[in-house]
């Protein structure tokens, strides 16, 4: 009875060595795809990945968007977590992230329009106006729709603006629908537009040439206090020199005139200047008139 018993005993033990399941033969059944999430977990964790954004935590919320978008089979939610990722880089204002997340996308799945108008807007913020211009224009006419449309010819007439195209600028605005929450905002800079004429400018050259009488090139470009001041300097150190000169003492009649000479040529040098200071200052008084 105790051999029978053994026998039974290491048949058994042989037919569960040969099984299939445990030499690794059996299909993998449930756990095959256990690392391919199904549509309702990628929908929650795009979720707490808005959420996380929401909350101001974009390096996480980045995160987790990829993760989502590694993840998820489902094509409008990985599209969904695709676009996350461009929108959460740049309302962290990482804009040049964003420029790399654009040019990484795929066609595939990708809506291709509104990525461009978030890198055109991106570009925009980067003040690199041309590009922004040449990336907003397929938005704002191939396929796009009325409110993304508006929102490319706004940022576009922004951009013409800071690149002193204010006609230009002018018929961007005016192609904002009325619908668009940009409508308002076009309408008061057309406004503006209408009313003030581009910011006036000073000549370096001409402030230069004008400085050959001392303080004369200042009071072109407006910088009358400096101008004030040029003329005493230069006036003192010429008259110093020439006195030093007629009393023989020439030694100190040579280190006026050196003297002289170096604030003379830094009084032409300085009023140049000083008419680009004029420029950026009226430029900058003009761009504060359009803000974003």
């Amino acid at each position: 009875m105790i051999r029978w018993t053994i026998a039974a005993t290491v048949v058994s033990s042989l037919l569960l060595l040969s099984s299939p399941v445990l030499a690794g033969d059996a299909p993998a059944g449930p756990r095959g795809d256990f690392d391919a999430p199904q549509s309702g977990d990628c929908r929650d964790q795009i979720g707490f990945a808005d959420a996380l954004r929401g909350e101001g935590d974009y390096y996480r919320a980045v995160t987790e968007y990829k993760r989502a978008l590694h993840f998820c089979r489902d094509d409008s939610l990985s599209a969904r977590a695709r676009a996350g990722v461009g929108e959460t880089l740049f309302e962290a204002g990482r804009y040049g992230l964003v420029m790399d997340w654009y040019r990484e996308l795929d066609s595939d799945g990708a809506d291709l329009h509104t990525a461009r108008l978030l890198a055109g807007r991106a570009l925009f913020r980067l003040e690199r106006y041309y590009g922004a211009v040449d990336l907003l224009q397929a938005p704002s006419r191939d396929g796009a729709t009325s409110v993304r449309g508006s929102a490319a010819h706004y940022y576009i007439g922004l951009s013409r603006i800071r690149m002193g195209e204010l006609d230009l600028a002018q018929r961007s605005f005016a192609l904002v629908e009325d619908f668009s929450s940009y409508a308002e905002k076009s309408g008061r800079h057309l406004d503006v537009l209408r009313d003030v004429q581009s910011p006036p400018r000073k000549s370096p050259r001409v402030a230069a040439a004008l400085a050959i009488v001392p303080g004369a090139g200042y009071a072109y470009a407006e910088h009358y206090g400096t101008a004030v001041a040029s003329v005493i300097v230069n006036g003192l150190l010429g008259w110093a020199t020439v006195n030093a000169f007629r009393d023989g003492n020439n030694g100190a009649g040579g280190f006026c005139a050196v003297l002289a000479l170096g604030f003379y040529v830094g009084n032409i040098t300085g009023s140049a200047q000083s008419a680009d200071r004029y420029n950026t200052y009226q430029e900058e008084r003009f761009q504060a008139k359009f803000p974003e």
